[in-house]
């Protein structure tokens, strides 16, 4: 979600057309060390869950999680804009089961744009998939997509699932009154969905607030041990801090000197909470945020996560305490290099907050660095992840995780109808470095292309120097080492303020050109 945006990009560094690095403020780098550490003790403490939080031991739903959701009974999605109570006919029945499903329902926030809508569309399909699979008697009831819009509209997504609209907070508002800080439209977006009634429109008594970045990969039971306990997922870098103390203190008086210590360490999400839960706190979720937005000292210190306390501090205030779900969900870097190959059947929820980041040997490409190998939600901020096998699988040696992502991101993008057709690249080609000796020199393949001349479109002369630049009829341009994989090598072609890439054939004799952004092709022959 939005909110994760600060792990920005800077381009145009170095040698690169398009050099990728990411830059982290020190908060946010101590805040990513600090969820890898976390995600190391969630597998180190799996084994011994407690009793609310262990994950679904259903061996069908286990199994038949990682088919296709064409392969297994799906639940129709809806073209209304509004959200469906489950009919009769589509609830669970309940005569065989030793209690009955503890039902609640999905309720997806999200802002209408490009880089949300198709994340919606994955979280949908794989709610669907889950669904599907957790039997007569689980708690997974209906969905609806409660989303912020330009004026209220329905937009493009709103026949392929249930969804709500409200009307966003303006970019003028947002920049004038509060600092340009979009996450704010989620805490107004449900106190105008209550006020708009969407609750008394759902039946089922609890709701899960869901993100669009949350790709079930477990039939997910209500978490909730009852009404006045909510279930939340425990955030390592929401824990009481000290130094936060006299800040809370101004905005939570009641609760004296020690209120920080009062604080649960948790967001609006992942969470299931009774929809009276919900109601309650709501406001006070909405009008803590905007406060903590427009205080000095608070915005310099809770910095990205400050949504997120506001509702924490909300939750305090009036009196609500959690269950804390530690494996609720779970967030996982390219960083972290061994990840157990069941880690899907231990959580519930894969986070995607993080890229996942390889070089072509399979190693991590290293921290705040883009990969020879790439899967990251901020590729496709304004377009759909592609179709056509271009979401290709990870190098061998990436950690389970990479390879989870990247089948759950390829199933979807096959399996959705209406998907649309996108120029984008897919897993590989985001990293842009000038070619070094050191990578002429590791690559024999590489060496063997250095100097060679290659008729572009069967006339044009472009030739790799050794020096990384790339001799061609419009001027010089760069040349890069994207990668090597099943038989397979490419290079990157920059030059006349385009990026290609150049896809060889075993023999070196002739190549592909798929320019980046368009995906036009071109045919280069090797002249001997």
């Amino acid at each position: 979600m939005a909110r994760h945006q600060h792990l920005g990009r800077s381009h145009g560094s170095g040698g690169g057309s398009a050099v990728s690095s990411r830059l982290a403020s020190p908060p946010a780098l101590v805040a990513w060390f600090t969820l890898a550490f976390y995600a190391a003790y969630s597998f180190s403490m799996s084994s011994v869950p407690s009793p609310m939080s262990a994950p679904p031991t259903r061996k069908t739903a286990q199994v038949a999680s990682n088919m296709p959701l064409q392969n297994v009974a799906s639940v129709k999605s809806s073209t209304r804009t509004e959200p469906q109570p489950l009919s009769a006919q589509s609830l669970p029945k309940t005569s065989s089961c030793k209690t009955p499903p503890r039902l609640y329902h999905t309720l997806l926030t999200a802002q209408s744009t490009v880089y949300q809508n198709w994340q919606s569309e994955m979280m949908y399909y794989h709610y669907k998939k889950q669904r599907s699979l957790q039997g007569e008697c689980g708690d997974m009831g209906g969905f609806t997509r409660l989303t912020a819009s330009a004026g209220g509209r329905p937009d493009s997504v709103a026949d392929r699932m249930p969804s709500f609209f409200v009307p966003e907070i303006s970019h003028g508002d947002l920049a004038r009154k509060y600092k340009g800080f979009g996450v704010l439209n989620r805490p107004m977006s449900i106190v105008q969905a209550i006020r708009d009634g969407l609750l008394d429109k759902i039946e089922e008594d609890y709701v899960y607030i869901a993100e669009t970045d949350h790709l079930l990969m477990q039939p997910l039971p209500n978490l909730s041990p009852h009404k006045q306990r909510p279930a939340a997922f425990t955030f390592s870098y929401m824990i009481p801090n000290p130094g936060f103390a006299s800040m809370i203190q101004r905005f939570w008086p009641e609760g004296g000197a020690d209120g920080y210590k009062k604080i649960p360490p948790i967001g609006p999400s992942p969470m299931i909470i009774h929809k009276d839960i919900l109601r309650d706190v709501a406001d006070e979720y909405y009008e803590m945020s905007k406060k903590l937005k427009m205080d000095g000292e608070a915005d310099s210190k809770l910095g990205w996560v400050i949504e997120m306390w506001g509702f924490a501090i909300a939750a305090a205030k009036r009196g609500i305490s959690f269950e804390l779900v530690r494996n609720f969900q779970i967030e996982l870097s390219s960083e972290l290099r061994y990840v157990p190959e069941d880690f899907s059947q231990k959580h519930w929820i894969f986070h995607y907050t993080y890229g996942l980041e390889y070089r072509m040997t399979g190693d991590p490409q290293g921290v705040w660095q883009i990969g020879e190998w790439s899967l990251d939600k901020r590729h496709y901020g304004n377009a759909y992840p592609p179709k056509g096998g271009l979401l290709t699988p990870p190098p061998k040696g990436a950690n389970a995780a990479a390879f989870w992502l990247q089948r759950a991101w390829a199933e979807a993008v096959d399996n959705i109808e209406g998907w649309p057709d996108s120029r984008t690249m897919g897993t590989i080609g985001w990293r842009r470095n000038k070619a070094t000796s050191e990578d002429i020199s590791n690559n024999p393949w590489v060496e063997a292309l250095v100097d060679s001349r290659w008729k572009w479109a069967g006339t044009h002369i472009l030739t790799p120097r050794r020096d990384g630049t790339l001799s061609t009829p419009w001027g010089n341009g760069m040349w890069s080492v994207v990668g090597s994989a099943d038989g397979e090598w490419t290079l990157g072609f920059d030059f006349a303020a385009n990026l290609h890439n150049v896809r060889f054939d075993r023999g070196f004799h002739t190549a592909m050109s798929t320019r980046v952004g368009d995906n036009e092709k071109v045919m280069l022959k090797r002249e001997e």
